[in-house]
């Protein structure tokens, strides 16, 4: 029943993207521009790796938000990340 309601308001339903769950976590994370740029890289990296689609978009995205803070939080990444 359902499916006729949408289908007649003519709704698109779509699913939530890695992308999507990135902007969200570094906006509540409050990350700084590079580690926002550092999340997003570390998303379109996992773009290459397909069995990670076979896992929770939001998984992913805050497996890669998990990264970024780990990376910074290293002080001899951290100055390669300002030497940038």
């Amino acid at each position: 029943m359902e499916k006729r309601i949408l289908q007649k308001l003519s709704y698109q339903l779509y699913f939530p993207t890695r992308y999507q769950f990135a902007i969200y976590y570094s906006y509540h994370l409050q990350f700084t521009n590079k580690q926002q740029s550092l999340l997003l890289f570390f998303i379109l990296l996992s773009f290459l790796d397909f069995n990670l689609n076979y896992e929770s978009m939001s998984t992913v995205a805050a497996s890669a938000a998990y990264l970024v803070i780990q990376v910074s939080s290293d002080v001899v990444l951290k100055t390669v990340l300002v030497l940038d």
